[in-house]
C-alpha cells in the first residue's frame, strides 16, 4: 500500500493539487474493479480480458511488486470467471484504485469528435501556421459558432503552442498585416521563432510574417556568392536577410522596410543571430530609397507578391548597371499561373529598360485560395 499512496501522491504533484486536500483525488485516481494476477500470467491475463472486452482502457495497469492488477469495465460474471479459470487458473478479484490514461490526440477531428455535431467535422482547419508559441487557424463561417472550442483543440494537439489566434481579415495596407482574434490560450503574441538555425522575435500582429516560406528562404539563400551585395526590398523581421547573412561569408544584405515595428524586431533580430557585420537595416520605403541605392546590388529580393508588379521597376534599378538576379514573388491565378508571372514580369522589366534574359528557376509555392496561387521566377536581368 505505501508504494501506491507515494504513486497517488507523484499524480497529484503532477496535476497541480495539495495533498493535504485529497477531495480531488478520486478524480485522478478513480475507483475500479480489478483483476489481480502474477506477472508471469501477465500478457496473458491481458489478452484473455480484452478478448471478453473486459479492459477498461481509459485505466492504466498497476504494477504491485510480484503482480499486475488490470483494470476491468464491470464486474465479472459466472461465465467471465469460468473464462479466466481456463487460462489463468490462479487470479484475484479486486476493487482498487487507478491512475487515469492519458489521451494522446493527434488532430484536431479527433479531439472534437465528441463535441461537434460529425456533418461539420470536415469544416475543420486542415493546416494551421505554427509561429513560435502562437497557432494562426482559418475558422470557416460553417464552424464559427464553435471557434473557441477549436481554438482549445489546437491547444490540445500542440502542446508548445500558447496562444490560438483566427484569421479575422485580408492582409492588407502597407505593412502587410493581417486582424487577428485570439480565441484560446494566454493571449500572449510576442514569440520566438525558429528555423533552419535562426531565430525571429516578432509579434505576428504588428507585422507580416509567414512560416510557410521557410524553405524558399533556405533556398535563396543557398544561391547567393560570396562577395555578392543582396537587397530584401520588403525585409519585415528579417527571415530571408538572416538566413543569408547565416549562410554565407562576405557579403552584405540590406534589409528593407517601411514598418517601425518590423524594424525594432530586424534589429533585435540581427543581433540576436550574430549578423551585424552582414545584415544591414534599413527603415523607410523601397521607393524613396531608391535614388540612394541605384546600380548597387547583385541580387534582388522582390517578396510583396499582392504588389510585386508595382515594384518591378525599382527592383531593376536598384540592379547594378550589368544586371543581376531577381528573386520576384506574386499571385496569379489558375490556369497557366507560371505563364501569366513569367508574361508579366518580362513586359515591366522591359519597360525599365532592362532585358529579362533568362528564367533560372520558377515553381507555385502554395495555393493560397481559389485557383489562386503563390508562385516564385528567378530571373537574370541584363
Amino acid at each position: 500500500m505505501r508504494g501506491r499512496w507515494k504513486r497517488a501522491i507523484r499524480v497529484i504533484h503532477k496535476k497541480g493539487l495539495c495533498v493535504q486536500c485529497m477531495c480531488r483525488l478520486n478524480d485522478v485516481m478513480p475507483m475500479a474493479h480489478g483483476l489481480k494476477v502474477s506477472k508471469r500470467l501477465g500478457e496473458r491475463a491481458i489478452k484473455t480480458v480484452t478478448q471478453l472486452t473486459l479492459i477498461d482502457r481509459k485505466l492504466k495497469i498497476l504494477d504491485v511488486e510480484d503482480s499486475l492488477v488490470i483494470p476491468l469495465k464491470r464486474t465479472l460474471s459466472k461465465e467471465d470467471e469460468e473464462k479466466l479459470k481456463e487460462t489463468l487458473y490462479t487470479f484475484e478479484c479486486v476493487w482498487d484504485s487507478f491512475p487515469k490514461r492519458v489521451r494522446v490526440v493527434k488532430s484536431l477531428i479527433e479531439a472534437l469528435e465528441n463535441d461537434l455535431p460529425p456533418n461539420l467535422l470536415p469544416y475543420l482547419p486542415k493546416a494551421m501556421d505554427i509561429v513560435g508559441s502562437v497557432a494562426i487557424v482559418d475558422i470557416s463561417p460553417e464552424i464559427e459558432a464553435w471557434k473557441r472550442s477549436v481554438g482549445s483543440a489546437v491547444l490540445q494537439v500542440n502542446r508548445n503552442v500558447e496562444t490560438v489566434l483566427a484569421k479575422a481579415g485580408l492582409v492588407q495596407g502597407k505593412h502587410r498585416l493581417r486582424q487577428f482574434e485570439v480565441i484560446a490560450g494566454t493571449g500572449e503574441t510576442k514569440v520566438v521563432h525558429r528555423e533552419y538555425g535562426c531565430t525571429y522575435q516578432l509579434d505576428p500582429t504588428e507585422v507580416y510574417f509567414t512560416p510557410r516560406l521557410s524553405e524558399e528562404r533556405r533556398r535563396v539563400a543557398e544561391q547567393v556568392r560570396e562577395g555578392e551585395t543582396i537587397v530584401d526590398m520588403f525585409a519585415s523581421v528579417g527571415p530571408f536577410a538572416i538566413q543569408i547573412g547565416k549562410t554565407c561569408e562576405n557579403v552584405k544584405v540590406y534589409a528593407v522596410d517601411v514598418n517601425e515595428k518590423a524594424y525594432n524586431f530586424l534589429m533585435r533580430n540581427i543581433k540576436a543571430n550574430g549578423v551585424e557585420k552582414t545584415v544591414i537595416p534599413v527603415l523607410g520605403d523601397v521607393k524613396t530609397l531608391v535614388e540612394r541605392f541605384t546600380g548597387v546590388f547583385d541580387r534582388v529580393i522582390l517578396d510583396l507578391p499582392e504588389k510585386a508588379s508595382e515594384f518591378i521597376d525599382v527592383a531593376c534599378r536598384l540592379l547594378k548597371p550589368e544586371g543581376g538576379i531577381m528573386h520576384y514573388y506574386c499571385f496569379h491565378s489558375k490556369p497557366s499561373v507560371l505563364e501569366k508571372a513569367e508574361k508579366r514580369l518580362r513586359g515591366k522589366i522591359t519597360e525599365a529598360n532592362r532585358i529579362l534574359q533568362n528564367v533560372v528557376y520558377k515553381r507555385c509555392l502554395r495555393q493560397i485560395g481559389p485557383r489562386r496561387w503563390h508562385a516564385v521566377l528567378d530571373v537574370i536581368v541584363s
